[in-house]
């Protein structure tokens, strides 16, 4: 890519020597908005932005609405990097518009590929689905394969953030189907790590390490390896791996932070920021997730915004208590926005109630979404409401944390109907997180659950039974 960056730039020096005709300016125009991708996996989207601003008054010149089109594809392109997702959005707009007015239909679907970008980041996931059909309108005319795999991963990323797992795994596996058909490294490398994500979200983590390790395997070019990596390492973190990946996601943050690339500096310091925290860094863990949380709402990306305010509740459950429900009702509201997974919103309202102290309401809601998420085949939301469950009445039989006058006299009925059976139904739950944290690969929860049910085989002094689980 280097050596076809120092191509391009040659031709360009050669093209702004010959006379200003008609035809010198379009093949000038024709060979900028083929370059994207150059720029984009060597992560040098900004100088291509530059580019694009400096000729964009010889392009509009031409008068040739199909070319301008496609040069505005271009510049959404550069927009959705820099997290300027209403500028993409209207360039993308006028993009399609134009594009398919001229018959530039494959030009068309590479704007329509953008709105799906631009709508996935801000939280429309039915409009990343719905564009993808354009898309696919576009690729009937004149297909594109790279647009075409494009409109099929972006919709399996959206399908996996509303719990719709059948339909993100068919569209990921179509999009790798159909680049294994055509040999290109570089969309198979995209195609295998969106069905990693899809994995990992799920939580069928030995899947999503297959996958991740598929697309690493693959990756042809900068970009594709430092991507591919990233979303290797998020499956090792939520496998109980995460100080594997450490290195791969904060070089992945830093490498777009450098080059303003908006998108993947959210989503990887998500992913980092995550990480952080499962090793127990909670101070890196909050300034990471904290500045990823700044740049998020300064652009509406409502899911960023959800994830990392669920992510720092989670962690003021273990540094501050009193925090952790400000980050809970946060997170509900930005998830609520973007109709997210909708099970998983109703996990997070669980575990809003019990940090509030409404303990029947918040078991009531977790003990429901076991058959719902095992329904749903959501591994991770299952596996997870389990292990919360079980912990929670091993919490019960060891009479642990402080409790107020209020707590008591707002929970005594739920806590006298429940403390006779509190061992049992602690020992089931996490039994049942253990059965199948072991067969997907939940490496964390796993050990997790093995510690709970040995403090609580200690409780009821069971020595031998303790000393294996821990």
């Amino acid at each position: 890519l280097e050596e076809a960056k120092v191509y391009f730039e040659q031709a360009m020096k050669l093209l702004d020597t010959l006379p200003e005709t008609k035809e010198n300016h379009e093949q000038r125009i024709i060979l900028l908005i083929n370059q994207w991708m150059v720029f984009e996996h060597l992560f040098q989207i900004s100088e291509y932005y530059d580019h694009l601003t400096r000729y964009e008054s010889i392009a509009i010149g031409l008068e040739n609405q199909g070319l301008l089109g496609a040069y505005y594809a271009g510049e959404a392109l550069c927009e959705w990097w820099l997290g300027n997702f209403d500028k993409a959005i209207q360039f993308a707009n006028k993009a399609a518009k134009m594009c398919e007015a001229s018959g530039r239909v494959a030009d068309a679907g590479f704007a329509y590929n953008m709105l799906q970008w631009c709508y996935l980041d801000i939280g429309d996931f039915n409009l990343v689905i719905a564009h993808k059909e354009h898309v696919l309108r576009m690729m009937e005319q004149q297909f594109n394969l790279r647009w075409y795999v494009w409109a099929f991963v972006c919709a399996s990323q959206a399908y996996s953030y509303l719990g719709r797992w059948d339909e993100a795994l068919e569209n990921g596996k179509e999009g790798l189907r159909k680049a294994e058909e055509f040999s290109d490294n570089s969309l198979i490398c995209i195609s295998a790590r969106f069905i990693s994500l899809s994995y990992t979200l799920k939580g069928d983590l030995n899947q999503a390490i297959k996958y991740g390790e598929m697309a690493v395997k693959k990756a042809p070019t900068p970009g594709d390896s430092v991507w591919a990596k990233a979303f290797l390492a998020f499956a090792w973190s939520r496998a109980g791996e995460p100080h594997k990946g450490l290195e791969a996601l904060a070089k992945a943050a830093s490498i777009h932070r450098a080059a303003r690339m908006f998108d993947g500096t959210v989503g990887f310091a998500l992913f980092l920021g995550e990480g952080y925290f499962l090793t127990g860094d909670y101070e890196k863990a909050s300034q990471t997730l904290k500045e990823a949380l700044e740049l998020a709402e300064r652009s509406g990306m409502k899911s960023a915004i959800g994830y990392a305010q669920a992510i720092l509740g989670r962690m003021a459950l273990k540094t501050n208590p009193a925090q952790a429900s400000h980050h809970f009702e946060q997170s509900l509201a930005n998830l609520e926005k973007c109709k997210s997974y909708p099970s998983e919103i109703e996990l997070l309202r669980s575990i809003l109630m019990l940090t509030r102290g409404n303990l029947r309401q918040g078991i009531k809601i977790a003990e429901d979404l076991t058959d719902v998420f095992l329904g749903e085949g959501s591994i991770w939301g299952y596996v997870t409401v389990e292990y919360l469950l079980g912990n929670f009445y091993l919490q019960i039989v060891l009479v642990a944390g402080p409790k107020t006058l209020t707590f008591f006299a707002k929970n005594i009925a739920f806590l006298i109907k429940n403390f006779p059976s509190a061992s049992e139904k602690a020992e089931y739950h996490l039994n049942k997180a253990i059965e199948t944290a072991k067969e997907f690969g939940a490496k964390l929860i796993l050990g997790q659950a093995y510690h709970d049910l040995g403090l609580l085989h200690k409780a009821k002094k069971r020595g031998e039974k303790a000393e294996e689980c821990i």
